[in-house]
């Protein structure tokens, strides 16, 4: 018997094995030193043979094979951690310098907490303990880690419990750095947001339609205005949207848009601003002016509206009073003579027609009594003369032009309760100046006026006055606690006081409003603009 040696070469391990036990189960007989037959052998020899090659084969290959996933590690996007039970580091890849800026095993036995953002701890916290009681799970988390810069970083992490490997022995956390996704994200959400608040606070209607004109889209402020809900308002028809004479504008309109659209005779409409009255929930209507465009396809093919539509009912109403401001102008005026007439009539007529009777009579009578009846028609004279002043304070006191509108208000105030029994508690600031004789005049005028209404209708003994002067608007207010009324209930035609007090302050750039509740009292404001030029813009103030 003899022993051979062989060298097998086997790139795959299964062949390999299967050839050497092959050989390795037969014996080999020898004659002469020649092999004639194999004989049995213990088959321990092909097991050790097996063994020894299989290692070595093993050994050879074992370090491409480390140096493969170590590059895949180096490498990849993401970095590694291995974390014990308590949070902290028992490994970390080399990306994480890349990544966080740390250098290799720098947080080695560090615990990961301190290095989290404050408010982010309990989110680790909450995923040690989730991965520790179900080893089995991978749980997800995001959270903010502190960078070598001391600034934060967003990361997204999967966790593992590996602990009972005998190889890691720890939980794998495998994350990346969406700082820029998480940032982009924020911005994304606070863009959304302001967007909004703009579309829940505008003033304004932003609403959108299809081309058939039905609504798809109506932004909050439609309760503001209308009173409706966003829901009601979507639900609407534009026959439910409209005043008649506004619906009938509408279709016409729609009807010229849609025949230059077939024909393609003309050039189509982009973008239109129309006003169009439009009916509120509780009955009441409302002026806007509506900015349309028209939202066209590829082919130029309507297929939606996008419309702002603006609160203009104030200005309309101002525009329309100051369209009948000639014509009232002239009833004013004729109302204004007619008051002069009679007072001339009543009053200064029969005190001259007195003083010629006394004249008269003191021309025929003795001497002796002349010295009476002269006495008389003096006295009647002094009475004319009074009433003479005072006809031509009430068209324009003098002292206005003269010594401003601070002194005319006060002058005015003792007059009026003297005839009125009303006290007037008046404040002011900024009247130390001389304002423009527009402004004097128009102020003087309201005040006048409101006080005058108080007299007639309030039933107080108390009226408080307050104007405010600064550098850009003049505020008067005229409050009482009197009987009010309901301004809705009035009939704006026939208050000649209450529309000449509002032409006064449109014609000066400014407002009138008037808010009044039966049983509580009335509150006047006019704001004048004291600039030239300029247009009342803010929101009503109370002075104080």
């Amino acid at each position: 018997m003899i022993t051979v040696n062989c060298i097998i070469y086997a790139m795959d391990g299964d062949n390999f094995a299967r050839q050497v036990k092959q050989m390795a189960t037969n014996e080999y007989r020898a004659e002469d030193g020649i092999v004639v037959e194999p004989v049995e052998r213990p088959q321990q020899i092909a097991k050790s043979e097996t063994a020894s090659i299989w290692h070595k084969h093993k050994a050879k290959e074992l370090p491409k094979v480390e140096r493969y996933f170590q590059s895949l590690v180096e490498n990849s996007p993401d970095a590694i951690m291995v974390l014990n039970g308590e949070g902290y580091v028992v490994y970390e890849s080399p990306s994480l310098k890349r990544l966080l800026g740390y250098r290799e095993q720098e947080l080695t036995d560090k615990n990961t907490l301190a290095l989290i953002h404050p408010d982010d701890r309990q989110i680790l916290n909450n995923v040690l303990h989730s991965v520790t009681g179900n080893p089995t799970a991978i749980t997800s988390m995001e959270l903010r880690f502190r960078h070598k810069k001391n600034s934060w970083c967003v990361l997204e992490g999967l966790c593992k419990n590996l602990s009972l490997d005998g190889r890691v022995k720890g939980i794998v956390v495998s994350y990346r750095d969406i700082t820029k996704r998480w940032q982009a994200d924020v911005a994304s959400r606070e863009r959304e947001e302001r967007q909004r608040l703009v579309a829940e606070n505008l003033t304004d209607i932003i609403w959108v339609t299809d081309a058939k004109g039905r609504y798809t889209y109506i932004s909050p402020s439609v309760t503001r205005l209308r009173g409706y809900t966003v829901e009601e308002a979507m639900a609407q028809t534009l026959e439910e949207c409209l005043t008649s004479s506004s619906l009938e504008f509408a279709l016409q309109l729609m009807q010229e848009g849609q025949a230059i659209e077939n024909t393609k005779q003309g050039r189509p409409y982009r973008s239109r601003t129309l006003d169009f009255e439009l009916t509120c929930k509780d009955g009441s209507t409302v002026w806007t002016e509506n900015n349309v465009t028209t939202l066209r396809d590829a082919s130029g093919t309507p297929i939606a509206y996008l419309g702002i539509s603006r609160d203009i009912t104030e200005r309309r109403r101002d525009e329309d009073l100051l369209r009948s401001y000639p014509r009232r102008l002239v009833q004013a005026q004729e109302e204004e003579r007619r008051a002069i007439a009679r007072e001339l009539h009543d009053q200064i007529g029969q005190s001259l027609t007195a003083v010629k009777l006394l004249l008269a009579r003191s021309m025929r009578s003795p001497v002796g009594d002349i010295a009476s009846s002269l006495g008389e028609a003096q006295e009647l004279v002094n009475d004319l003369t009074d009433r003479v002043r005072n006809l031509s304070l009430d068209l324009r006191p003098a002292m206005l032009d003269d010594q401003g509108l601070l002194p005319t208000l006060l002058w005015h105030f003792e007059r009026y309760t003297a005839r009125t029994h009303i006290r007037v508690n008046f404040k002011h600031a900024g009247l130390r100046r001389r304002l423009t004789p527009e402004v004097s005049t128009g102020t003087y005028r309201i005040v006048q006026e409101a006080l005058t209404n108080v007299a007639r209708h309030a039933s107080v003994d108390e009226v408080a006055v307050h104007v405010v002067a600064n550098e850009k608007t003049l505020t008067a207010l005229i409050e009482d606690r009197g009987i009010g009324f309901d301004p809705a209930a009035l009939n704006m035609g026939r208050c000649s006081g209450i529309n000449g007090m509002r032409e006064r302050a449109v014609l000066l750039g400014g407002r009138l409003t008037i808010k009044s509740v039966p049983g509580t009292g009335t509150r006047l404001t006019a704001e004048l603009p004291l600039l030239p030029g300029q247009k009342y813009r803010g929101k009503e103030k109370r002075p104080r």
